[in-house]
């Protein structure tokens, strides 16, 4: 726009009006002004309420804060932020994007107006006109349009520029500074009337007083002076100016003899009606913002607060510091009501400045607006209309004994269960009463008086009783990590879609898991917690009341931050903390009206990060800030007790009412306060961080941490009563009666009281060697096996060519070998003949196979080596019984009962050897870096991991095999671990560490010694009960140590690495290398005693008597002895009958190199000697299947072993009996049905082929 002296050249009345000249001649189109117009107490027409922009409502009888209190009218959301309104007796005008006409008595929409642009500026009203400004995509002002008041329809609109302020009008015109001018259109068709240009902006929304028309403007650039122009209203000619100080003027008001004037310069300036200065009070603050009139106070806003001037004087009579002032104070006969950019609404008595009532808005406040006994304020997306009355109450449920509902049991976060007990801490502390294992992790559970909820990708309801599954719920993407809640009749879930983004609440009936109704989220959720009819949802930056019957929406609340904690829901007050704001590093808790969304207070903390927990009792808000410590506040928000003394960040916080617990990060630990003075009653340090709030009973305190533990704690003196070791982040532990619910992995367990179940492994008899490491244990030692020790008579017994590039070392019962080469093969040991052959679409490789009862395991692989599949093949025909997926990284299963225990990635589960089915599974930190073992003792499983990146820090487990009940779990910096062995005793746990060496721990994982001293990196290791023997890398060779004291016995170099776990013998220690060499060596002094070349890198034989089996990377399967061995053969009566005696004999056994000097006999298969000589008898007692081993020495105790596994009938006369139908003939049926018996070990392979040949002939 040109301009000339500050002046449009297009008319030059306004020439004359800028220089006070008269206007003969000119006359005004249409009506007059004089400002008066009828305003009564229900009503405010525009920003200043009437065009004298006073601020001034002198009928209002409220709200008061009288001893009904201040409550919310009503309140309406709407989807932008709302101004402040215009009102009259039937509708409040706001913008918020649209326009929108509410009803002022019901607050619900009557009409809504929407255009291309949109509304944002207070509206103004007048005569039943609606005026608003549009503003277009980049906030640019364009038009000005008016709106009948009753239906919302356009009436004009009429083009302003950017920078246009809302107008003031009066019966006949709407007066808008318009940026460069002062423009008056006509009220009723928006034709411009007149214009006046001042030389300056304009900064202020005019004022009309008696027919005269006040502005105030900018400073002029080249003076530093604003000036106030007072203007005809019905000429448009100006009738004089004045130079109120320094700064831009901020806001006129005009009272009947005089214009007050402020400045962002923080001047108050009074003028009379002739433009003369009465009274200037310079620096009444930094800066004004606002001025407010009545009858005896001028009301100034500053930045800080607000002072109260004498109008006629400019004397202060008072000044109170409420914060920066956001919009102009409304002062009535009820009192002077403020609203700040810090988001207060607060009423002072207009006398004193004392301040009657206050409450917090979710956004800086636009208005207050006062009208009857009603306050409105804007400024969020929320108009809310404040009214006397008391706030309503909110039923806060009671939770019944045997139910944990919602994340910290109950709605104020107390994590107290009152009528809950916990496990007792015996020898082994509690047991697993149930799991259940999902595809993915499971959160904790909320949990009814027969059912647990949980979500582990759907929501599902568990029997409390079994875990067995009662529904299950799903969406199209999934419920993952957040623990269901329980309110009034419904399951709540939160779904999240593939990024885990929350994007749905689900209501769900809790009896049929069907969906009552389900709502959209915007953001990052917490928790939910709930009254009795609503459930509150703190996500994105809003808290949102629900109804629990329909999921409507009742109210919204919005945050300066986003919220970062459960809300706490206490008597009828919800109470939510937020992240820390990142432009003043406060922290803020929110105490809210449940009922209405009215907040009440808010706590401002300043650096002390975000709020990291609550919890309330019945007379104390506890809030933990995360650098801040933990304080507790009363109920109007005053501070009782702070506490920062126990550690520099904190994170959650319980309370069982006699004391408060509390949970700190990098001194890790518990403490526990004093709930009068917060003084320090006990400290506990030894746990790690705390990974989930803690739950407390009467009996315990029980905490979850970051190291995968449950720790029980004494209440009253913090000592360990016990802990469980689990297998991922702890989701948890909820305590239910005597249960304690532990997610967070893909399994939720429920410990409970009692002893905990154990598994024996098979024992493992003379002359076999089960599975890498021969034993569960991995020990690798055949106790009276001395091995193929003798140089001088060493030779090879016979050689085998699988045809196949890698061969394993056999596993085997004595006398049947079995090995991985391609195909799995089981082979005669005595003789080298092939048994059976079983063969897959892939091939069988490492690790060697493992045998127990009469099943072998071997471990499939693809064809780039990667496992797929763990087979199991019955031992004596070579056909498969079952297969399950394994991951790639399987290492050698151990058995012990009906359970195969299998390490892959970075779990460990358990399945059942009859026929495959999961049983339990158990997840590790990093991936699995060793063979499970397993304990003889006592049933307990240890596994090794590798090392994690980031520290070289590895764990070792001990696992309850029965249940996969983690026990314990040790960290060390050492690199992965590489190996471990278990004594017999069980009382001793070996483990190597990569760059650490070999630590000895007892069945505790309390270390009990340490050597690393006689090389830079350790593997194998395996042991005789009296020395450990471990294989070294960097400086190559094996090292024997003091299994008591870990003293360096002896240590012998070998040129190239060890590949794999030693075997031991009462004579010698055997190990393969890299560069296909086998070696033996003296197990008491080191001493060589020979070695042989294979023609491929080699493994640790199986050394089964006097034979060692090599294997490795090769086809060829070597046998080498230092003596021909005797060969055992069993014989035995046809008929075997229970309860008579059977004749054994062993005539048929012939002698190697030497005559055979002894038979032992093993009808138990326990591994001890039942019977001695040639020919005995025994009698079973029981029917059914049983294994027989004759075990054969010669005179240099060189031995051989036979077995059979025969058939004890009830009726011997006819052993195929069951078998036959009624014509006495073993027909079809009869033949599958002693197929199924034979494949449970319930009939004999011999018993077998006699019903196959009664079949074939017809017999």
């Amino acid at each position: 726009m040109s301009r000339e002296n500050g002046v449009r050249r297009r008319d030059t009345l306004k020439l004359m009006g800028i220089f006070g000249l008269g206007a003969a001649g000119v006359v005004p189109t249409v009506g007059t002004a004089d400002g008066d117009y009828p305003v009564d107490a229900s009503e405010w027409f525009m920003y200043g309420r009437t065009a004298d922009q006073t601020g001034y409502n002198d009928n209002t009888t409220g709200p008061a804060d009288d001893a009904d209190g201040v409550t919310l009218d009503w309140w309406e959301t709407l989807d932008a932020a709302v101004s402040a309104p215009a009102v009259d007796s039937d509708r409040a005008y706001v913008a918020a994007e649209n326009l929108y006409g509410i009803d002022v008595d019901e607050g619900e929409v009557d009409w809504e107006l929407e255009i291309d642009g949109d509304f944002w500026d207070r509206p103004a009203l007048m005569d039943g006109n609606v005026l608003a400004l549009e503003r277009d995509w980049s906030g640019d002002t364009t038009h000005l349009h008016s709106v009948d008041a009753a239906s919302g329809t356009r009436q004009w609109d009429q083009s302003v520029s950017d920078g246009a302020m809302p107008p003031v009008a009066d019966e006949a015109r709407a007066y808008v500074g318009d940026q460069e001018e002062v423009r008056a259109l006509e009220l009723s068709t928006g034709e411009e009337e007149w214009s006046y240009s001042p030389q300056e902006y304009i900064s202020t929304l005019p004022a009309l007083v008696d027919g005269v028309l006040y502005v105030g403007t900018e400073e002029y650039w080249s003076e530093d002076t604003p000036y106030l122009h007072a203007i005809d209203a019905d000429s448009g000619l100006g009738q004089w100016t004045a130079e109120p100080g320094t700064g831009d003027i901020t806001d006129l008001a005009v009272g009947d003899d005089f214009i007050f004037v402020s400045t962002d310069n923080g001047d108050v300036e009074a003028y009379d009606t002739s433009g003369s200065l009465q009274w200037a009070e310079n620096d009444v603050a930094d800066t004004v913002r606002h001025l407010t009139l009545d009858d005896n106070r001028l009301y100034v806003a500053t930045h800080a607060g607000i002072i109260a001037l004498e109008p006629t004087s400019g004397n202060q009579d008072w000044s109170q510091p409420v914060g920066p002032i956001s919009d102009k104070p409304a002062v009535s006969t009820a009192g002077l009501f403020v609203g700040t950019s810090n988001e207060h609404v607060v009423v002072l008595e207009p006398e004193s400045g004392d301040i009657i009532w206050h409450r917090v808005h979710d956004g800086t406040i636009f208005g207050p607006v006062v009208t009857d006994d009603r306050a409105f304020v804007g400024g969020s997306r929320t108009l809310r209309a404040h009214t006397t009355g008391k706030l309503p109450e909110t039923t806060v449920p009671e939770i019944p004994a045997g139910e944990w509902r919602f994340h910290g049991y109950d709605t104020a976060g107390t994590g107290h269960n009152p009528t809950a007990s916990v496990p007792d801490a015996d020898a082994d502390g509690p047991h697993l009463r149930w799991w259940q294992t999902f595809d993915t992790s499971v959160s904790a559970p909320a949990v009814d008086e027969d059912t647990a909820y949980v979500a582990a990708d759907d929501i599902y309801a568990l029997d409390t009783d079994d875990g067995s599954v009662r529904w299950q719920y799903e969406t199209e993407d999934h419920f993952t990590g957040d623990q269901p809640v329980l309110a009034g009749d419904l399951v709540f879930g939160i779904e999240r879609d593939w990024s885990d983004d929350p994007v749905r609440i689900h209501a769900i009936d809790p009896e049929y898991g069907t969906r009552r109704w389900d709502a959209d989220i915007d953001d990052d959720i917490q928790h939910p917690v709930a009254g009795d009819e609503r459930v509150f949802l703190t996500s994105g930056e809003t808290v949102r009341a629900r109804s629990l019957l329909s999921g409507q929406q009742e109210w919204q609340f919005e945050l300066r931050e986003p919220p970062a904690t459960t809300p706490v829901l206490a008597h009828d007050r919800l109470y939510v903390g937020t992240e820390e704001y990142w432009s003043d590093d406060e922290a803020y808790v929110y105490a809210i009206n449940a009922a209405t969304g009215n907040a009440i207070g808010r706590i401002d903390y300043p650096d002390g990060g975000d709020v990291a927990s609550m919890a309330a009792s019945d007379d104390q808000l506890y809030v933990v800030f995360e650098t801040g410590g933990i304080i507790a506040y009363d109920r109007d928000g005053n501070e009782q007790w702070s506490h920062d003394g126990s550690a520099d960040w904190f994170d959650y916080v319980g309370t069982d009412g006699e004391r408060v617990y509390l949970t700190t990060s990098d001194s890790s630990g518990v403490t526990a306060l004093d709930p009068d003075d917060g003084s320090v009653l006990w400290r506990t340090s030894s746990l790690g961080r705390a990974a989930y709030p803690p739950a407390s009973t009467p009996s315990g305190v029980l905490v979850g941490t970051e190291h995968n533990n449950v720790v029980l704690l004494d209440p009253e003196s913090g000592d360990i009563l016990w802990w469980r070791q689990h297998d991922d982040d702890i989701a948890g532990p909820v305590a239910v009666e005597g249960d304690v619910y532990v997610g967070g992995s893909s399994t939720l367990r429920v410990h409970a009281e009692g002893e905990m179940s154990t598994v024996e492994p098979e024992t493992v008899g003379p002359l076999a060697w089960h599975t890498a490491g021969r034993t569960a244990t991995r020990s690798s030692y055949t106790d009276g096996e001395p091995g193929p020790t003798a140089e001088d008579s060493f030779e090879q017994l016979w050689q085998i060519d699988t045809g196949y590039d890698i061969t394993t070392p056999p596993a085997s019962d004595g006398r049947v070998g079995y090995v991985a080469a391609d195909s799995l093969f089981a082979y005669d040991l005595r003789t080298g003949d092939l048994l059976w052959e079983y063969e897959t679409d892939d091939h069988f490789e490492y690790p060697r196979p493992t045998i127990v009862e009469d099943t072998v395991l071997a471990i499939e692989r693809d064809w780039s080596g990667d496992a797929e599949r763990l087979h199991a093949v019955d031992r004596q025909t070579g056909s498969k019984n079952w297969t399950a997926p394994v991951a790639d990284g399987v290492r050698s299963p151990v058995v012990g009962d009906n359970l195969v225990f299998l390490t892959a990635g970075s779990y460990i589960e358990a399945r059942t050897l009859s026929d495959g089915d999961f049983v339990w599974r158990f997840e590790l930190e990093e991936d699995v870096g060793t063979d499970p073992v397993l304990s003889l003792s006592d049933g307990r499983l240890y596994i090794g991991t590798e090392a994690y990146w980031s520290d070289d820090a590895a764990h070792v487990y001990a696992i309850n095999a029965a249940t996969g009940n983690g026990l314990w779990r040790v960290r060390r910096e050492g690199g992965d671990v590489t190996s471990i062995a278990v004594s017999d005793s069980g009382e001793t746990i070996y483990v190597a560490f990569g760059m650490d060496g070999i630590v000895a721990y007892d069945r505790d994982g309390h270390e009990q010694w340490n050597h690393d001293g006689s090389a830079d990196w350790f593997d194998h290791v395996g042991t005789d009960g009296e020395l450990i023997y471990v294989a070294t890398t960097d400086s190559t060779g094996l090292s024997a140590l003091d299994a008591d004291t870990g003293h360096l016995v002896w240590r012998t170099g070998v040129d190239d690495p060890i590949t794999s776990r030693p075997a031991i013998s009462d004579q010698a220690v055997f190990v393969g290398t890299v560069e296909n060499e086998v070696i033996a060596v003296d197990a008491d002094t080191g001493d060589r005693l020979w070695q042989r070349v294979h023609d491929g890198s080699a493994a640790s034989p199986t050394v089964i008597g006097n034979r060692a089996y090599v294997a490795g990377e090769s086809p060829n399967l070597r046998t080498f002895v230092d003596a021909i061995p005797p060969v055992a053969t069993l014989g035995h009566d046809d008929e075997i009958p229970v309860d008579e005696p059977i004749t054994f004999h062993a005539e048929e056994s012939e002698p190697g190199d030497a005559a055979i000097a002894e038979y032992r006999w093993d009808f138990t298969g326990d591994g001890e000697v039942d019977a001695t000589g040639e020919q005995v008898e025994y009698t079973f007692e029981e029917e059914g299947s049983h294994e027989v081993r004759l075990t054969v020495s010669d005179e240099n105790d060189v031995v051989d072993v036979d077995r059979e596994i025969i058939t004890v009938s009830e009726d011997p006369d006819d052993p195929l009996e069951e078998y036959r139908n009624d014509d006495g003939v073993v027909d079809t049926t009869g033949l599958r049905e002693g197929i199924d018996h034979w494949r449970n070990g319930d009939l004999g392979t011999d018993l077998l082929r006699d019903v196959i040949d009664a079949w074939r002939t017809g017999a």
